[in-house]
């Protein structure tokens, strides 16, 4: 597999990583796993003008489009039989990837942290991945990505997906951040039809197929 590692690392996120995009309104952090996350920089209080403000977000919607077209790389290789995926790990990190790419063609925004780039990441324990729809509703989907046959696993704070599960354990606030996390509980509360929990499964052949869950985790009939 150090084919695949070469060619993710050589190839536009390495580029973006060292750009003027991450030093500025919003910046990208790949951590020692590999893992991709988005930071609010902190520290400046200085007050910007809207044009500065604007040119700063075309910088972070550039940075997510790189990252996402890095992963289409990935899908392209495994796709086209270039690459074979031999282990757990990187069956579950193509099912991430491919999740991301089912919503963002969409009306999705990934708005978790971690995004999986590579095949051979570090597999990161928690919530796969939360959504904000631009046309909701829902407005957020809470999504977990499963390849072939894999199933949810029961945990101590119970079956996973199911609310519990989402909620315990601080998942939800480690997926997005307190903030957002706090906004997701409350439509929860007050408008559960804006929040979906999703199983997204993706099979031998990259066809993916979506499944809503109930508050417990199971497949609704």
């Amino acid at each position: 597999m150090e084919k695949t590692y070469q060619k993710v690392a050589s190839g536009p996120v390495s580029k973006a990583v060292n750009s003027e995009a991450y030093s500025t309104f919003k910046k990208l952090v790949m951590n020692e796993n590999g893992h991709v996350r988005f930071s609010w920089k902190t520290g400046d209080s200085k007050k910007e003008t809207k044009g500065e403000v604007s040119n700063k977000s075309e910088k972070v919607i550039e940075s997510i489009d790189v990252a996402r077209e890095q992963q289409r790389v990935v899908i392209d290789s495994v796709e086209d039989g270039e690459i074979t995926l031999e282990t757990t790990k990187q069956k579950g990190n193509y099912g991430e990837i491919k999740m991301d790419d089912f919503f963002e063609n969409q009306t999705y925004t990934r708005i978790s942290d971690d995004r999986v780039l590579t095949l051979d990441q570090k597999i990161n324990k928690g919530i796969d991945g939360v959504y904000e729809n631009a046309t909701p509703p829902p407005k957020y989907v809470i999504a977990e990505a499963k390849y072939n046959k894999a199933q949810l696993s029961n945990t101590k704070d119970g079956l996973q997906m199911s609310e519990d599960w989402i909620l315990g354990s601080n998942r939800l606030e480690d997926a997005v951040g307190q903030e957002l996390a706090e906004m997701i509980r409350d439509e929860m509360i007050l408008n559960p039809e804006n929040v979906q929990s999703l199983l997204i499964r993706i099979d031998e052949n990259g066809n993916v197929t979506k499944s809503t869950l109930n508050s417990f985790g199971k497949i609704d009939k």
